[in-house]
């Protein structure tokens, strides 16, 4: 039997690590447990484990000093780390430090469980072997990706355990696994997966990329794979074909420094030029999904203010079905004419128009301290008519709107820097400190010091 040292600061997981991990199944017995990185050291130099489970933010020193302690003096002891952390990015530095493998506390169904620690028994048992046997050349591989929101992780696990060669499925993202292509598996690519195509469109549709031109290893092409589903397979389906090709440069596409801030001007909206243009730029930026999402969340937010809809709460909602770009175009256009539609059934194009320009305006200035009668008179309108005609295209008075906007504002610049109050109250259209703090608590329940200190709570 293995032995195991658990390392975890919190008393009650390391006892339910102990007691609920099938370690006799698999070859493992605990020999002892530590509450930090000093503790794990003293039993380790009494009596090394032939494996360590250990926790990486722990107070004090970390999981990664520890790691690093025992490659130095302890180099025959693995180490497996046990995280809440589940991107690779988090993960990235405990691989790169040699670790056997690692194990996330928030899945720790029996199936699961049952699973890792016999990868782990497995990887252990190859330590020592030639790397050329244990590691073999990694090369090309399959990228398996679900097309929609319906599929959960439990319905992929039978089909990952019946897979003809034994091979261990790689898990980059809750939607998408890798199959490694070892040298051995001569047949096509399409024949090896076959099996999986029939077994997944049970549950939904699904995407298959070949990829190649892997960088020679398993573990150095983990940090790549997340990247490569994020941005180059992102961009490369087109909403129609199941079987992709991608090379490994796909991985490398970087973001784009494009100015992406006219999604927050009001002129796409009416202009399908504008919004063919915009939408073909915004493409043009390789956003990844995340970014994506917090982009037109914000946008979906200012449409919210200025025509009272509920577009962030849906957007919300939708987000993890935007599996890809091809989902984010359509669900742009869908925006686009529903946005349409509201302006269309309050009042003319030409009232609309004008309205939605005035916006643009009010938005730009960078100070808040102009009325309804600046606003009209840069749409050559009279005040009376211009608010007359915002009610009708907004659902709201102009005042209403402008406050929201000067609050908005507010919020921004007391969490940017320090500025004095009174100049935030004076840059916003509040006409003194004061009725600014007045108004501020009214609406935030927070004074604008307050606010401040701690770091703008949602309200």
């Amino acid at each position: 039997m293995r032995k195991v040292l658990v390392v975890d600061d919190e008393k009650l997981v390391r006892r339910g690590i102990m007691s609920t991990f099938p370690w006799e199944k698999h070859g493992f017995v605990v020999a002892g447990e530590a509450a930090g990185v000093e503790s794990a050291l003293e039993f380790v130099r009494r009596d090394p484990p032939d494996l360590v489970f250990t926790d990486l933010t722990m107070p004090g020193l970390s999981g990664f000093d520890l790691i690093r302690a025992l490659g130095t003096e302890f180099p025959a002891v693995a180490t497996v780390v046990l995280t809440c952390h589940d991107s690779f990015q988090y993960l990235q530095e405990a691989m790169r430090m040699g670790v056997l493998d690692y194990i996330v506390k928030t899945e720790l169904e029996d199936e699961v469980l049952d699973r890792s620690l016999a990868r782990i028994s497995e990887k252990l048992g190859l330590r020592g072997v030639p790397e050329e046997v244990a590691a073999p050349k990694l090369e090309r591989g399959v990228l398996i990706c679900a097309r929609g929101a319906q599929w959960q992780r439990g319905d992929l696990m039978p089909v990952v355990l019946s897979s003809a060669d034994g091979q261990r499925l790689l898990e980059v993202d809750p939607t998408t696994w890798f199959l490694p292509l070892l040298p051995r598996q001569t047949d096509t690519w399409e024949s090896l997966i076959v099996a999986y195509h029939q077994e997944l469109v049970a549950f939904e549709p699904w995407v298959f990329a070949l990829v190649t031109g892997l960088p020679g290893s398993f573990e150095a092409a983990l940090p790549g794979l997340e990247r490569l589903r994020s941005t180059g397979l992102f961009y490369a389906w087109n909403g129609r074909q199941n079987f992709l090709r991608l090379a490994w440069v796909d991985a490398e596409l970087t973001a784009t420094n494009v100015n992406l801030t006219s999604w927050f001007q009001t002129g796409w909206v009416l202009s399908d030029q504008r919004f063919e243009a915009l939408l073909a730029e915004t493409r043009r930026a390789v956003w990844d999904r995340g970014r994506l999402c917090s982009h037109f969340d914000a946008v979906a937010l200012e449409w919210d203010r200025l025509l009272c809809l509920n577009l962030a709460q849906e957007l919300h909602s939708l987000a993890e079905s935007l599996l890809f770009w091809t989902n984010w175009e359509h669900w742009l256009i869908g925006l686009r004419d529903r946005l349409l539609g509201t302006l269309r059934a309050q009042a003319s194009p030409s009232t609309a128009q004008s309205i939605l320009e005035a916006i643009d305006y009010l938005r730009l200035q960078p100070q808040l301290n102009l009325g309804a009668d600046e606003v009209a008179w840069q749409q050559h309108m009279s005040r009376s008519y211009f608010c007359q005609c915002f009610r009708k295209v907004t659902g709201q008075s102009f005042g209403t709107y402008l406050g929201g906007l000067r609050l908005d504002r507010a919020k921004a610049l007391l969490l940017a820097g320090s500025e004095p109050i009174g100049r935030i109250a004076d840059e916003c259209g509040f006409r003194d400190r004061r009725y600014f703090s007045r108004v501020f608590r009214a609406a935030t329940g927070f004074l604008p010091t307050e606010y401040r200190r701690v770091g703008g709570p949602e309200v």
